[in-house]
């Protein structure tokens, strides 16, 4: 017999005694459970079912508040991340992009401020990289008609100058909105 022939006869019989040691324990296992005796399994304890407390019913102009309500948190929220976070690079993009959202007013406002802020860029001599991240933690609607709303959003804001390290910093912005038709619209913005 060659030697590779005895190698795959001990081969075939390592498998067989495995198999033949794992059903003999396995028969032991079910004659130890049969006998009642503790098995390292572990059951679990029973869990009391949950307490489901129903949503409040909400009559239909209750629902209508609260949809408003969301509704302006959702935009003052949008708002005040798009209009916070900017870099000296991108041209004032962010507030560019915002004016579907602002009402004639602040969009004209905004205009002026981007063409006296991109005068002061091109005649300033400091071309260093400036950027802002603004991150709303939180919104609360402090006053609100059925024509104008005014929202309170806390933000996170996280500064990079250069090869600086990072300064974060928290401060509120208030937005002040508008109903014009069906949409609310910023009319403006105030950062505290």
């Amino acid at each position: 017999m060659s030697r590779r022939v005895k190698f795959f006869i001990a081969i075939g019989i390592v498998i067989i005694l495995g198999l033949l040691f794992a059903l003999g324990l396995r028969g032991r296992v079910r004659k130890t459970e049969d006998r009642g005796q503790r098995t390292d399994v572990v059951q679990p304890a029973s869990i009391p079912p949950a307490v489901v407390i129903p949503p409040p019913v909400l009559n239909e102009s209750e629902r209508a508040e609260l949809a408003l309500e969301l509704s302006l948190e959702t935009l003052a929220r949008s708002f005040a991340e798009r209009y916070g976070s900017y870099s000296n690079q991108n041209q004032f993009e962010n507030v560019k992009d915002l004016y579907p959202f602002m009402t004639d007013g602040l969009r004209s406002k905004a205009a002026r401020e981007i063409a006296q802020a991109q005068e002061l860029s091109t005649s300033s001599s400091a071309a260093g990289y400036l950027g802002v991240t603004t991150k709303a933690m939180s919104v609360k609607v402090e006053e609100r008609t059925a024509e104008s709303a005014r929202t309170a959003v806390q933000t996170q804001r996280k500064e990079v100058r250069d090869a600086e390290s990072p300064r974060i910093y928290y401060q509120e912005i208030m937005l002040v909105f508008i109903k014009d038709g069906e949409q609310w619209k910023v009319d403006g913005v105030e950062w505290r």
